[in-house]
């Protein structure tokens, strides 16, 4: 089949010049592109430049530390008025607590008590048989076993503390020499500064070794051992069984309880504190009887203050002293400016309480920070701290 087309005499209508302007008009894209990757680039900007800085600044801990200064009871007495709690601040001549002798009514009583066991003892000593022997004398054995123990382990514990200060005390005493002769040998060039630095370091941390070795034997030396009285109470009694009646001691100790009803009892004494300070311990509580020459309170002048940082030692060496640094207490959300002492700069072990926030490392270099609390704030000895250097 043959198919013929014929024209049909038309011509089609020319292209007016609208038509091809808008025939060859092209879509305007959007820099909606342009404008993501300039933003990017700002933000890669900006973050570089904040790491850059962050970099920089050396965020760690403390602890609290603190020269303090004890208040004793001038004489036996009660404790009132006492209201301090543990970092609190106290202004000077704020009294801190009130000490007054014990009164007549207690002193009675007292002495009723001991009247009455006086009596206990001895109708305890008439009615005695075999079985009180026994028991009186395994008391005596193990009395006397556990005060011949006790006071073994306190005098051995004592000799090596001796010991151990003894052998801190040569070895700070012979690196402050070596110190000393590393500063003689920096002066005349036939030392580096690194030398020189490494040997007061050496220096310092022998010193704090010597200073720990001496608190251990304060500490040991303090222990008490078994009550001797306990051992001749029960030594005395065994006695009085064995003789078959009880000492007449009743005379004697009537006698020392109308003595103490006789002596004159001191006026309430009211204790101030003698500077502006922070309260560091409270060593009794209200209507407490004390001891004469008790530790009652402790407190640490705002002044001697300070704070026992740790950085990390690939950071030592932004630690240098009079530096600036930052800290936060507890509790307190504005940071208080402070110091940084000339004493820093040593390589020393991180204490237990930090550990858990320095987990990294075991050692750091030791940084002590000094600073004036504001009033009002708390400030609790022991406690951590966060620190910023800048």
């Amino acid at each position: 089949m043959r198919i013929d087309f014929q024209s049909s005499g038309t011509t089609q209508a020319p292209v007016t010049p609208a038509q091809t302007q808008m025939r060859n008009a092209r879509t305007q894209k959007r820099p909606i592109l342009r404008f993501v990757l300039v933003a990017a680039l700002l933000g890669l900007a900006a973050w570089g430049a904040w790491a850059f800085l962050r970099m920089g600044t050396i965020y760690t801990y403390g602890v609290v530390a603190a020269r303090s200064t004890p208040y004793y009871a001038p004489f036996e007495g009660v404790i009132s008025d006492l209201s301090l709690a543990r970092g609190q601040q106290v202004a000077q001549g704020a009294p801190l607590f009130t000490l007054t002798s014990m009164q007549p009514d207690n002193i009675r009583a007292a002495q009723d008590s001991l009247i009455a066991e006086i009596d206990r003892q001895k109708s305890l000593a008439d009615q005695a048989g075999n079985y009180e022997m026994e028991r009186a004398v395994k008391d005596v054995e193990r009395l006397q076993a556990a005060y011949e123990e006790d006071k073994a382990k306190r005098e051995s514990a004592v000799a090596l503390a001796e010991a151990e200060v003894a052998k801190s005390r040569d070895a700070s005493a012979m690196r402050r020499k070596q110190a000393d002769r590393t500063e003689e040998l920096f002066g005349l060039g036939a030392a580096i500064s690194s030398d020189l630095e490494a040997a007061r370091n050496a220096a310092q941390i022998a010193r704090r070794t010597l200073d720990q070795a001496e608190i251990a034997l304060k500490a040991v030396t303090d222990i008490r051992v078994a009550s001797r009285a306990d051992l001749d109470k029960a030594e005395l009694f065994l006695r009085q069984l064995q003789e078959g009646k009880p000492e007449d001691t009743s005379a004697l100790e009537r006698g020392r309880v109308e003595l103490a009803v006789a002596q004159t009892r001191p006026a309430p004494v009211k204790v101030a504190s003698l500077f502006d300070g922070v309260v560091m311990e409270i060593g009794a509580v209200n209507g407490a009887q004390v001891e004469s020459g008790r530790v009652v309170a402790t407190l640490a002048a705002r002044e001697s203050i300070w704070i026992e940082a740790y950085v990390p030692a690939s950071k030592g060496r932004k630690v240098r002293a009079g530096g600036e640094a930052l800290v936060y207490l507890p509790g307190e959300p504005e940071a208080i400016k402070g110091t940084i002492a000339a004493d820093s700069g040593a390589a020393i072990r991180i204490p237990e309480i930090l550990r858990d926030k320095l987990p990294s490392t075991m050692t750091g270099i030791y940084t002590r920070i000094d600073f004036t609390p504001p009033v009002g704030t708390s400030v609790v000895p022991g406690s951590r701290v966060r620190v910023v250097i800048e």
